[in-house]
C-alpha cells in the first residue's frame, strides 16, 4: 500500500505476451548520407498493461495493434553532422478501440553536430507527441501533454588517453511527465572525464 489509497498488487495470473510483426522497408545511402524509412504493423496478443484501478495490478489485453511508418536520416557534411528521425503510429487496444497507455502517436529527434579542431559540439531537439495515461486521483484515462527538450553536448581531447566531455539535458528546465503522477528531472548537467588506452 503506497498510501492515499493507492496500492498495487502482483497478477499469478498473467500470461507471456506474443506477437507476429510485419515490416517492409526502403533503405539509401551514398558515402556521406543515408535514409532509411520502415512501415510495421505489430499485432500483439496478451499484451501487458497497467489496469488503472485503485488496487493496480499488470493484467493482459486480449489484442492490441501498433502500425504505422518511421524515417531516419544521416549525412555527413564535412566536419558536421546531420541526423533526425521520426516515428508516426496508432497503437490501439483492438477491442475497444482507445489508444493505448504511455505510447505517443509520434515521437522523434534532429541533431546536429560539428567537429573543430580538439572539440566535438552538438545539439539535439528531442519530441514527444501527447499519451494517455491514468490519472492517479480518479484513477480516468486522461492526456499527457506532449513535450519538446534540448540537449546540448561537448567532448575535447586532452592529450592522447583522455577525453572531457559535458551534456546539458532539457536546457530550458522544461516540465514534463512520461507517467502521471511523476514530474522528470529539470535541467541536468553531466561532466566526465574518461580515459582510452
Amino acid at each position: 500500500n503506497y498510501g492515499f489509497g493507492y496500492s498495487y498488487q502482483g497478477n499469478p495470473q498473467l500470461k507471456p505476451e506474443r506477437s507476429r510483426d510485419r515490416e517492409l522497408g526502403i533503405h539509401y545511402a551514398t558515402a556521406t548520407q543515408r535514409f532509411d524509412a520502415t512501415w510495421f504493423d505489430n499485432r500483439i496478443s496478451n499484451l501487458i498493461a497497467i489496469n488503472g484501478l485503485q488496487a493496480a495490478s499488470e493484467i493482459n489485453l486480449g489484442q492490441a495493434r501498433i502500425n504505422g511508418t518511421e524515417a531516419s536520416y544521416l549525412g555527413q557534411f564535412g566536419n558536421t553532422t546531420l541526423r533526425a528521425a521520426l516515428t508516426l503510429q496508432n497503437p490501439r487496444d483492438i477491442q475497444t478501440g482507445l489508444q493505448l497507455l504511455r505510447r505517443a502517436r509520434s515521437f522523434g529527434n534532429v541533431g546536429i553536430s560539428r567537429k573543430i579542431g580538439g572539440w566535438s559540439m552538438g545539439g539535439e531537439w528531442q519530441f514527444s507527441g501527447p499519451r494517455k495515461d491514468i490519472d492517479i486521483n480518479t484513477f480516468q484515462r486522461i492526456t499527457l501533454a506532449g513535450y519538446g527538450l534540448v540537449n546540448l553536448t561537448a567532448s575535447c581531447k586532452l592529450g592522447k588517453h583522455y577525453t572531457l566531455s559535458a551534456r546539458a539535458a532539457n536546457l530550458f528546465n522544461r516540465d514534463y511527465m512520461l507517467v502521471d503522477g511523476y514530474n522528470n528531472r529539470g535541467r541536468i548537467l553531466f561532466v566526465s572525464l574518461s580515459y582510452r588506452q
